[in-house]
């Protein structure tokens, strides 16, 4: 071959031919970008899944072609004018699109950076809760605390949420088994998700005597009745005497002694229904407990004093109570048990040892009763409260 045959870029340098191949590759890009191009945002996080869709300006007949490198994220439809594209592992992508055309071929391209999704940890003041309230409902307050983002979103936003739904922490009252999650965002904007469960004890219930007690008006003016309640069922904590106790229904009511104590001594004028509920040990409550009070007017229960000196003792009486008749001289006395309705339960005699009488109340059911001591010397009627 002769020198005027020889390629004319034989007697340039070679890295003067490299330097025009560059420049060419420079031209490329720019005219490919003028005709092709898609948009995708340079930061994302894993798992993220966005739509690319390529836009080709008066290209006729283009066919597309997109290619992901490295490969770690997925191509729903490489060869569609528009695909889906999920990035399922961290690090540095280039996104591709190339399109060939009636008009020529050409070419955009995205780089893109896929951030890790934060940690986000959530912690419980306590796993467990329980209703501190019948009336309006309420449970012990659950503190949920959340750390490894920048900012937080809490579901459920429902009533149970006393705290803000979009800081670090918030404080719930939930009034049944509930799980609570919590969205945070790091400073990439990348979100992930953190789950706490709470469980609410359910409600222990509570015993109290009498049962359908019946009040007599008509007698003596200082009539009453003590209620009491007992019997604390599971899962109530602590022993007895740790927990607490509260009767409802006030002066106007007629309760005569602390409505915060475990027994109260009631007094009302009308039928009434007392409330009475326990506090536990763990600060929950019972269910409330109903117990009503029947007043009735009885008549025929007249007192005639068998002497000034008569006393009797304890009252209330659980198990036996003894009459003191003081000066009075009696060898024997007749006793006669009435209920509150004044009818008659049992008559014995009675013999006198010093004065005095006892009298078995072991086998009488709770409730108020009256006490008829008939003597030589005359009557007297006593009321008596059996618990």
């Amino acid at each position: 071959m002769s020198a005027s045959q020889r390629p004319y870029f034989k007697n340039y340098p070679i890295k003067t031919i490299w330097s025009i191949f560059a420049l060419l590759l420079l031209l490329i890009p720019s005219m490919s970008e003028s005709q092709v191009n898609f948009i995708l945002s340079p930061q994302k996080c894993k798992n993220d899944t966005v739509q690319l869709i390529a836009n080709t300006g008066t290209l006729t007949n283009p066919s597309f072609t997109w290619v992901c490198i490295p490969t770690g994220a997925v191509l729903s439809a490489p060869n569609n004018s528009a695909t889906g594209l999920i990035f399922q592992n961290t690090g540095a992508y280039t996104i591709s699109l190339f399109v060939a055309s009636t008009t020529g071929s050409f070419s955009a391209q995205h780089a893109a950076t896929v951030n890790p999704l934060p940690s986000i940890n959530l912690t419980s003041s306590s796993l467990t809760t329980c209703i501190i309230v019948n009336t309006l409902p309420n449970s012990k307050p659950v503190v949920l605390n959340a750390t490894g983002g920048i900012s937080y979103t809490w579901t459920p936003p429902n009533g149970s949420m006393t705290g803000g739904q979009n800081g670090p922490f918030s404080t719930f009252r939930p009034l049944t088994n509930t799980c609570f999650s919590v969205v945070g965002v790091d400073a990439n904007g990348c979100k992930n998700q953190a789950v706490s469960c709470v469980s609410v004890l359910p409600r222990f219930t509570i015993d109290a005597t009498p049962i359908n007690a019946t009040l007599c008006l008509g007698g003596p003016s200082d009539e009453y009745i003590t209620l009491k309640a007992f019997n604390p069922s599971s899962p109530a904590f602590g022993l007895p005497a740790s927990h607490k106790y509260f009767w409802s229904g006030g002066q106007s009511a007629g309760i005569l002694t602390t409505p915060l104590s475990q027994s109260v001594a009631v007094a009302p004028t009308n039928s009434y229904t007392f409330t009475v509920e326990m506090v536990d040990s763990m600060g929950c409550i019972s269910f409330p407990k109903l117990v009503p009070v029947f007043v009735q007017f009885c008549t025929g229960l007249k007192t005639e004093q068998l002497s000034e000196q008569l006393k009797f003792y304890p009252n209330p009486v659980k198990d036996k109570f003894t009459i003191d008749l003081g000066k009075v001289n009696e060898s024997e006395c007749r006793i006669i048990l009435l209920n509150a309705h004044g009818q008659r339960q049992a008559v014995t005699t009675k013999q006198i040892k010093d004065h005095e009488i006892e009298v078995d109340f072991t086998n009488v059911a709770p409730g108020l009763y009256f006490i008829k001591v008939e003597g030589t010397k005359g009557d007297s009627t006593l009321k008596v409260l059996k618990e």
